[in-house]
């Protein structure tokens, strides 16, 4: 019985899993050139195939995904300066030689359709001076279905989830399956018990009687 609530919970756990977005950063140093790359993914596809990279709040750059090739300020971009995919679904912004100070916060921003609304997500991360850490995201509509729509009211916003909240929704499954099996485990262990207790009783029992039949006829002899 303790099956199916498991069962059930992890499901809705995992169906609200329905809007990722990843955002990090990496810097690498080699001989005293400095490079970070920007990582932007975005689950469902950005709506216009496009990602935009923000400093401090300030747009520094605009990768567009078009005819399986990658766009950042009308130029095509090379191996070593960006990189989109088909798919429309992961940026890629690398700086070379650019030097940041502990607090700065880049962003990735691009923009998503929900049932006619368009909506812009912002995903923020801060640099500590050697790391980039997870500091924000943000999310709001910036465009409207036309009113001959038939769709009249905004669609619920879909919090995006994070890794550090899919991690603590794994956790949480495992938990619920381990607190819910234990039960039925030592229910099982305790009736395997019972059961091999009645069989040694059994067997008890049937050697006292040969004993006795055997005892009988000796006597009888």
């Amino acid at each position: 019985m303790n099956i199916i609530p498991t069962i059930y919970i992890a499901y809705l756990l995992l169906h609200e899993v329905q809007l990722l977005v990843e955002f990090f950063g990496e810097m690498e140093e080699f001989h005293n050139i400095v490079k970070v790359t920007l990582n932007c993914y975005f689950s469902t596809g950005s709506h216009d195939c496009s990602a935009e990279f923000l400093y401090n709040k300030e747009t520094i750059d605009n990768l567009r995904a078009s005819n399986d090739k990658c766009y950042h300020k009308n130029k095509l971009c090379k191996f070593d300066t960006c990189a989109c995919s088909n798919e429309c679904k992961q940026y890629t912004l690398i700086l070379t030689n650019t030097y940041f100070t502990d607090g700065d916060i880049f962003g990735c921003e691009v923009h998503y359709n929900d049932a006619g609304y368009i909506h812009r997500l912002t995903t923020e991360i801060l640099f500590n001076g050697s790391d980039f850490l997870y500091h924000n995201t943000l999310s709001n509509i910036v465009a409207r279905p036309d009113k001959d729509s038939s769709s009249t009211k905004p669609p619920k916003t879909r919090k995006p989830i994070t890794r550090d909240e899919i991690f603590i929704v794994l956790l949480s499954v495992l938990v619920t399956i381990i607190v819910c099996g234990l039960p039925i485990t030592f229910i099982a262990i305790r009736r395997r018990n019972k059961d091999d207790a009645h069989n040694d009783l059994i067997m008890e029992h049937s050697m006292t009687d040969a004993l006795f039949v055997l005892k009988y006829y000796l006597n009888k002899g």
